[in-house]
């Protein structure tokens, strides 16, 4: 894999520099911004049609020298300088070796969906640039058999805007008006979700084995201090191979923050998994990657909590973590406001060990918590805690994934990706409003009723549908009520008021759901 850094040309005053074209450059870009700034400001434009069409790349605005990371796949990128005031400004963009493939999307007339495009060979991780003037919104739309359709993204001005996507086709579907100026729909896009988990189990690195009980030798640690001290005298990428052949489980003992920069937990796979114990008053840095079979019980309280936006952590080949703790594996309270943070996961499963406690908790509103799911995966009961105002995306990379319906703990947003097939999406309601197709709405409402507010009828297609349940025993009446104008069976509402009732309701695709 090689590095590409790319220096942005800068103009003189308020205006534009000319495009570098960045199509070879990977997902994950970094901006360095250098020189004078006196009240001066630039930010960065896209362009995915070989600079016909420019969008303005999101946190991409600088008024100070400095350097930042984004997430975009473009074919070209320039600087546009918003106010002058700059003296020696260079903008230099740097990335490794990805690479893309671009396309324009057809526009779609007016209230309509527009032609598809066949983006099978493109990549997971596209950016959609749009130009143009409408009213209402532009939804990218995407599709395996050209038949079922299922929305991704929400335009409702120009701009740029990225998702992990996995499909055949995609189409864009207007909800209003096109105006003077048609829009123009272009997309970019970087085969990398799977790259990204192979990078990081392949590249070479140095194996320390922690076999507690043991008799110490050459590269055999027997006690994690002696382990920690090793660890830190040896730069570059490292492996702690975990063994508990002679003593079960390997604990790591309270102490820290203990340094994982770089560092892979690993058990070799056979019939029974290595047992790992996280003591509580554990604290760790940098600890983003597990591999192999190894059943990780954590008593610490949020002893993996250093996010920083666009972090990613691996779990593949066997891995299980269950907290038998209040508190969480994994931490997001303290992640950078607007951030997001992607855990990828592959034959892995949160929460076996039956304690029903949370693993991965986020409570930063305004944030982002990506799940990035290969065949394999089981996410248990009440393993995911997402606060109010924080969205929640599951990304759906097989159709084997399973996310139990139960997880009291989520109350933030859902907007779950590649739904080409119905999934179950966990849900706590308490006055949600549904987003998905094949959705079932899981309700609580124990301590009170309260109303579900169903999605507009225009964001499905006709014959998709949507599943409204209480879990509880509780009469207390949920109040299932239509988007505005719309309709259920032809009323404005239904309700549940019935312990473990439910309502299965489907689109017509116009302006009623019908009760089934």
């Amino acid at each position: 894999m090689n590095t590409y850094v790319v220096n942005l040309a800068v103009p003189a005053g308020v205006g534009v520099g000319a495009g570098s074209v960045t199509s070879a450059m990977g997902r994950t870009k970094s901006i360095t911004v250098t020189g004078t700034f006196t009240n001066g400001a630039l930010l960065l434009e896209a362009s995915n049609d070989g600079g016909v069409t420019w969008g303005q790349v999101p946190n991409s605005t600088f008024t100070v020298a400095g350097c930042r990371q984004v997430d975009i796949a473009a074919q070209q990128v320039r600087v546009r300088v918003l106010a002058a005031g700059l003296t020696g400004v260079s903008v230099d963009l740097g990335s490794t070796s990805e690479g893309g493939l671009f396309g324009t999307v057809p526009a779609p007339a007016a209230n309509a969906a527009g032609a598809t495009l066949d983006v099978s060979t493109f990549g997971s991780f596209m950016t959609f640039v749009v130009t143009g003037s409408f009213t209402g919104t532009l939804t990218i739309e995407s599709s395996e058999d050209g038949v079922d359709f299922v929305p991704c993204l929400t335009f409702t001005a120009a701009g740029v805007q990225s998702a992990s996507r996995i499909s055949n086709l995609i189409r864009v579907r207007s909800q209003g008006a096109i105006g003077a100026i048609t829009p123009v729909i272009t997309v970019g896009a970087i085969n990398d979700d799977d790259a990204l988990i192979d990078a990081a189990i392949a590249q070479p690195r140095t194996t320390f084995v922690f076999r507690p009980g043991a008799t110490a030798t050459e590269n055999v640690y027997t006690t994690w201090p002696t382990l920690m001290t090793a660890l830190g005298l040896v730069q570059g990428a490292k492996t702690i191979l975990f063994d508990d052949s002679v003593s079960s489980p390997c604990t790591i003992p309270a102490g820290g923050p203990y340094g994982m920069a770089d560092t892979e937990w690993l058990a070799l796979n056979g019939g029974t998994p290595v047992a790992i114990a996280v003591a509580a008053g554990v604290s760790f840095t940098g600890l983003r990657r597990f591999r192999g079979n190894m059943d990780i019980t954590c008593a610490a309280a949020g002893p993996v909590a250093d996010f920083v936006d666009v972090d990613q952590v691996f779990m593949s080949e066997g891995v299980n973590i269950s907290s038998n703790a209040a508190a969480p594996m994994f931490d997001g309270a303290a992640a950078p406001a607007a951030s997001s943070v992607t855990f990828f996961m592959d034959n892995a499963t949160l929460g076996s060990g039956g304690f029903g406690n949370t693993v991965i908790d986020w409570s930063l509103a305004g944030t982002t918590l990506a799940l990035s799911l290969g065949s394999g995966v089981t996410i248990n009961s009440n393993t995911l805690g997402v606060a109010a105002g924080v969205t929640l995306t599951p990304l759906y990379r097989s159709t084997s994934p399973t996310i139990a319906g139960t997880q009291v703990g989520v109350a933030g947003t859902v907007t779950p990706s590649n739904l080409t097939r119905p999934r179950y999406i966990p849900r706590t309601a308490n006055g949600a409003t549904a987003s998905a197709v094949g959705e079932i709405v899981r309700c609580d409402p124990s301590g009170a009723g309260f109303t579900v507010t169903l999605p507009l009828i225009t964001a499905f297609n006709a014959n998709q549908y949507l599943v409204v349940k209480n879990v509880t025993a509780s009469a207390n009446v949920i109040t299932i009520d239509g988007n505005g104008a719309q309709t259920v069976d032809g009323a404005a509402n239904t309700t549940i008021a019935a312990g473990f009732g439910s309502v299965t309701l489907v689109s017509d695709g116009v302006s009623n759901w019908d009760i089934i």
